[in-house]
């Protein structure tokens, strides 16, 4: 079913108790785990990551069949296959392969040897892997290091903020000032489009919403007078928010 090909990534649809059995017995072989990982992932498609969440489905069936899929994939969970599946090049693969890292105390020892490849992860096209990248890494020494130095240089608002830790911490602001005044106004619509959508959702939790900051609220209103219309139209929608928030003073 699964051959490895980055188009062929996404959930099932619909699949079979022995397409399932398949998948489960691939798993059980060396050379053929990482193909029968994938079909797993593609299998329990929205109930891999439900956490207390239920995710229903049309058909009772296949409903059971994704738990059974993902309850098979927990148990592909070790170092030697996470390692390899850190460097798949499918996404559904390598996103379960950083998921899976583990960062308990008294399972560092063993992790620790694949550290390096979350590293490298630091530095990734997608912005997706960097983030998951960063909430690992926090639990090792070196990652600490790593998001520090790489910090300089992201450019992605929602990676630094999992870099800062907190909405409010000092570091972000001055990271939010240095992308508003990026030469790329591709850069400087993701900073407008983070602090909108960051202060304008209800939803965003209280660890990261952001506070008001002169600095940030100075750098949007100068681009609010931009003669990019876009620009100008992203930069007036984050300063209302900007407003609200300094006239009320509540995050």
């Amino acid at each position: 079913m699964s051959s490895q090909v980055v188009e062929n990534d996404a959930a099932l649809v619909k699949f079979t108790r022995a397409q399932l059995e398949v998948a489960i017995q691939k798993t059980k072989r060396e050379d053929t785990r990482l193909d029968g990982l994938h079909d797993l992932i593609r299998m329990a498609g929205p109930r891999l990551y439900e956490g207390s969440m239920i995710s229903g489905d049309p058909d009772p069936e296949v409903f059971r069949l994704r738990g059974e899929a993902a309850r098979a994939t927990a148990t592909c969970r070790d170092v030697e296959t996470v390692e390899k599946a850190l460097d798949s090049p499918l996404r559904s693969v390598r996103t379960w392969a950083v998921l899976s890292f583990e960062t308990r105390n008294e399972y560092k020892e063993a992790w620790h040897p694949l550290v390096p490849k979350l590293l490298k992860m630091l530095s990734d096209p997608d912005p997706g892997f960097r983030q998951l990248a960063v909430d690992k890494l926090w639990y090792y020494p070196e990652g600490k290091v790593a998001i520090a130095d790489r910090a300089r240089f992201e450019t992605d608002p929602d990676v630094l903020l999992r870099m800062a830790r907190s909405g409010s911490n000092p570091d972000l602001y001055r990271s939010l000032v240095r992308l508003l005044a990026s030469s790329d106004e591709e850069v400087r619509e993701g900073a407008l489009s983070f602090i909108y959508f960051n202060l304008w959702n209800k939803a965003t939790a209280p660890m990261w919403r952001l506070d008001f900051n002169q600095d940030v609220y100075d750098r949007v209103s100068t681009l609010s007078h931009s003669p990019s219309q876009r620009e100008r139209e992203s930069a007036q929608r984050a300063l209302r928010e900007l407003e609200r928030l300094k006239q009320t003073g509540a995050r």
